[in-house]
C-alpha cells in the first residue's frame, strides 16, 4: 500500500475517512429508484390512462417531468426513462419536437429544484451553506423558466 501512496492514490482508510456516507447512501438510493422505474410498468401504464381520459400529450409531457425529475435529481435519467413513454413511436417529427422539448425542459426544472441534486448539496455543504438561501435566490428564474415550458406546452397542444 505504501507504493500506492507515493503514486498520489490515498490509501483505503483515508478515502474511507474523507468519505460523505449520507451523499453515497443518497446516490445509491437515486440509482436504485430509476432501475425500479425502468422496469416498472406503472409509468407506462398511468400514462395510457391519462390519454384515456383526454390529458393533452403535452400536459403529461409537463407533469410527469416534474414529478419524476424532483424526485430522482437527474434531468439524464428523467429523459431516458420518459422520453420513451410519453413520444409515442410513429409520431410526427413535429410532434417528437415539441414533446421533446417540453420533457427537456421541465425535467430541467425539476432537477435544479430537487433538494437532491448532488452537485448542489456538495456545493453548499463545501461553502456552508444554507440550501434554503439558495433556494430564495433560485425562485424567480425557477418561475420563469416553468412559466416558458407552460406557454410551450399550451401552443404545442393546440399544434399537435
Amino acid at each position: 500500500m505504501a507504493h500506492l501512496e507515493k503514486a498520489g492514490i490515498p490509501s483505503l482508510s483515508i478515502i474511507i475517512k474523507g468519505s460523505n456516507v449520507n451523499q453515497v447512501i443518497a446516490m445509491l438510493w437515486i440509482m436504485a429508484f430509476k432501475e425500479f422505474v425502468t422496469i416498472s410498468p406503472v409509468f407506462p401504464a398511468l400514462v395510457n390512462s391519462a390519454k384515456d381520459r383526454g390529458i393533452p400529450p403535452a400536459t403529461l409531457a409537463v407533469i410527469l417531468p416534474i414529478l419524476f425529475g424532483y424526485v430522482s435529481a437527474s434531468q439524464t435519467t428523467t429523459m431516458g426513462v420518459l422520453v420513451p413513454i410519453l413520444v409515442p413511436s410513429g409520431s410526427s417529427l413535429d410532434a417528437v419536437l415539441y414533446l421533446t422539448s417540453i420533457i427537456y425542459g421541465a425535467s430541467f426544472i425539476a432537477y435544479f429544484a430537487s433538494p437532491l441534486h448532488l452537485c448542489q448539496v456538495l456545493t453548499c455543504q463545501y461553502y456552508e451553506i444554507d440550501i434554503t438561501k439558495v433556494y430564495k435566490l433560485y425562485w424567480p428564474v425557477l418561475a420563469a423558466l416553468g412559466g416558458i415550458i407552460m406557454l410551450y406546452a399550451m401552443i404545442a397542444t393546440r399544434l399537435l
